[in-house]
């Protein structure tokens, strides 16, 4: 019933707009000793202090946590403080933690930090070898992500859950619950994570004795793992490696285990940062090469490895080398030095409680003591039992927990069957409601949108008159200067060439008759230098008067802009290129774009200074508008109607266009466009 008030709630909300700010929001008072928190978690990181003196500080910020008022922060830092301790392989501090964390976040209703607070006690416990108690908090764990939909932590989660049910030897379900992982994570594309998944359904395959179907999950994993970019990749890659050693030992194939092992322990500097896989590759090498026969060396290489594993107090590792060294010294007929290592194995398997290999050890003594076979026999097969039991006891409990957790699921999912329902009920009837309110605003949006485009095809109008006027004045100074070109042809050369004749002809006369007409035709050679000088007058005059449409245009929308008073708007161009020349659509397009661009820098940028440039060369025309305003991410915002528009512009001209643009560093827009004149020329010089 709270659930349904609760859609109604938000239904109504959104369907009248209404929002308000709660004034219940709890405040967090700040405190010295909590701010100190975080460092003292990071301080218990400092690997150059003593482990007790870094406990001491957790223990430390533990305290100072249970006197915390504000329980969303402490619950927080408790889940933080929990991490850190075990990290720090303090269980009983990270007991009493990650309880506390788990309580209060029960107490808070927050589901994400309930689900870390068990996947929390799911690692300590699977780490510790308590296998029940980590299917458990998994389980838990994976109930709260999948009612939360968070399907990246519920498949991890049944990752861990396949590894605990393969640690007890569930092969079964491992694998059935492997493929449910990989059914959640590889739509995410979480390839470590799916990874994990079929390299979990390799080792249930393995346990299966399903040898070729593990390999083949192996092949899978590392396709995997090569889309992976993680920090810790060769780390994995070796894992896989040594992994697929290790199946093809339980297969048989001990020269392709040996291989593997060799590739493993290759890998630069193994031996210095992974000192307790190093040792055991090599004991594994080692112990493929006793299976096949091959033992030249191998003594020295299986003492290395017990020196290893004993100077790290690798126990576990020491019941497995031990066990070796006893079969090698067997196969050499040293039953009296195999009986001395197969007691300190026994020994070492059952500090480590490792009973699978307490089982191989016990088997193995009734081949180097068989006067005391039958007692080793009994032993074994008590041992054997009482595992099975176990096994079968936690499989038992596991199940009994998997069905808790699919009814719980099924639950769940009849719930958000009704709830969907209901919600999509009252959506509907809301939709109803509201699609009037969203006509009415869709159709003034429409209108809007059509006054802008007629406004631009206004403009275009305009533009294309203006640029139409520029082509008659050109044709009229054309005729004008076809006209003068005439005029000095036929009545200045005219004129100079028989005033020259005449002239050369009363060259050598001195009458007075000649002396006139002398000076008759040197005055017809004035009135052509005066007509000279004044067409040249005229001509310079024209020149400097000649009007250039497109600079003027852009001059005239700068100062518009400038009008505004919103910024200033520095403009500067190239004087010795003749831009009337330019193509027809390349000028009305860069104008577009220009006209656009100082909109946007209006609208959007808050800059004091906007710089637009119009430069040439010989094959391209290049223009820039930068503004020193608030920039913007470039990624986010490239998707607006006005940068679709600059592009659709410029591929329309065979041009090509830069944008860039940084928060609080101002954007720039760089236009390169072939030069192409208004004669349809490919291209040409724009210089004068």
């Amino acid at each position: 019933m709270c659930k349904k008030i609760v859609v109604l709630g938000v239904f109504f909300c959104i369907l009248f707009s209404c929002s308000e700010k709660s004034n219940n929001r709890q405040v967090f008072t700040n405190n010295t000793d909590i701010d100190s928190i975080p460092l003292w978690i990071q301080e218990a990181k400092n690997t150059t202090i003593s482990g007790i003196e870094r406990k001491k500080v957790l223990a430390k910020a533990y305290n100072t946590l249970k006197k915390a008022s504000d329980d969303s922060v402490k619950a927080k830092y408790l889940l933080n403080l929990s991490y850190a301790c075990y990290r720090l392989n303090d269980g009983s501090l990270f007991k009493s933690v990650n309880k506390d964390a788990l309580q209060l976040s029960i107490q808070l209703k927050d589901s994400a930090k309930q689900a870390l607070a068990h996947w929390d006690y799911s690692v300590f416990y699977r780490k510790n070898s308590i296998q029940d108690s980590a299917y458990y908090h998994a389980i838990n764990a994976y109930k709260l992500y999948s009612a939360t939909g968070d399907s990246y932590r519920a498949g991890r989660i049944q990752n861990l859950v396949s590894g605990i049910q393969s640690s007890v030897k569930d092969y079964t379900g491992a694998e059935i619950t492997a493929i449910k992982a990989l059914k959640l994570l590889k739509p995410l594309k979480k390839y470590n994570h799916i990874c994990s998944s079929y390299t979990n359904l390799a080792i249930a395959n393995r346990g299966l004795k399903e040898y070729d179907k593990a390999l083949e999950f192996y092949k899978r994993a590392e396709e995997a793992l090569k889309k992976y970019k993680g920090s810790n990749l060769k780390e994995l890659q070796l894992s896989f490696k040594n992994n697929i050693a290790y199946v093809y030992a339980a297969k048989g194939d001990y020269k392709k285990a040996i291989t593997n092992f060799k590739q493993v322990l290759t890998s630069d500097s193994l031996l210095y940062t992974d000192t307790k896989f190093y040792a055991k590759a090599l004991n594994n090498l080692a112990y493929n090469r006793l299976k096949l026969g091959d033992t030249i060396g191998l003594q020295q290489q299986l003492e290395k490895v017990l020196h290893l594993k004993d100077s790290i107090g690798d126990i576990e590792g020491l019941a497995y080398i031990n066990h070796n060294l006893a079969e090698y010294h067997l196969s050499k007929k040293d039953t009296l030095t195999a009986k001395k290592y197969t007691r300190q194995a026994k020994i070492n398997a059952k500090q480590s409680k490792n009973y699978s290999r307490l089982l191989k050890i016990l088997q193995f003594c009734t081949l180097i003591n068989p006067n005391n076979a039958t007692h080793y026999t009994q032993e074994y097969i008590s041992l054997n039992d009482s595992l099975q039991q176990a096994e079968r006891k936690i499989r038992n409990k596991f199940a009994r927990i998997r069905f808790e957790t699919d009814e719980y699921i099924e639950e769940n999912e009849h719930l958000e069957e009704q709830q969907k329902i209901l919600l999509g009920l009252i959506l509907g009837i809301g939709l109803l409601v509201s699609a009037i309110l969203i006509i009415i605003r869709q159709q003034i949006k429409n209108q809007k949108l059509k006054f802008k485009q007629q406004q631009q095809e206004k403009n275009q109008e305009i533009f294309n008159l203006m640029l139409a006027q520029q082509g008659k004045l050109k044709k009229a100074l054309q005729k004008e200067q076809r006209r003068i070109s005439a005029e000095i042809h036929d009545g200045i050369i005219g004129k100079v060439f028989g005033a020259r004749l005449m002239l050369e002809a009363l060259n050598d006369k001195t009458s007075k008759d000649a002396i006139t007409d002398r000076e008759y035709y040197v005055g017809q050679l004035q009135v052509a230098e005066e007509t000279v000088r004044k067409i040249s007058h005229r001509l310079y005059t024209a020149s400097q008067q000649k009007i250039h449409n497109f600079i003027n245009t852009v001059q005239e929308l700068v100062d518009e802009t400038n009008n505004y008073k919103i910024y200033k708007c520095h403009f500067r161009y190239e004087k010795n290129t003749d831009w009337d020349a330019l193509h027809t659509d390349i000028k009305i397009n860069v104008y577009r774009i220009i006209q656009e661009s100082l909109q946007n820098c209006r609208k959007h940028s808050k800059a004091k200074n906007v710089f637009l440039t119009l430069d040439a060369t010989e094959k391209h025309i290049k223009a820039t508008i930068k503004d020193d305003g608030i920039g913007f991410i470039v990624k986010k915002e490239r998707n607006g109607i006005g940068i679709k528009n600059i592009a659709s512009r410029i591929e329309s001209i065979k041009g090509t266009w830069n944008l860039k643009s940084k928060k609080h560093t101002g954007t720039t827009i760089t236009l390169s466009i072939p030069i192409i004149k208004e004669e349809k020329e490919n291209t040409t010089k724009l210089h004068k």
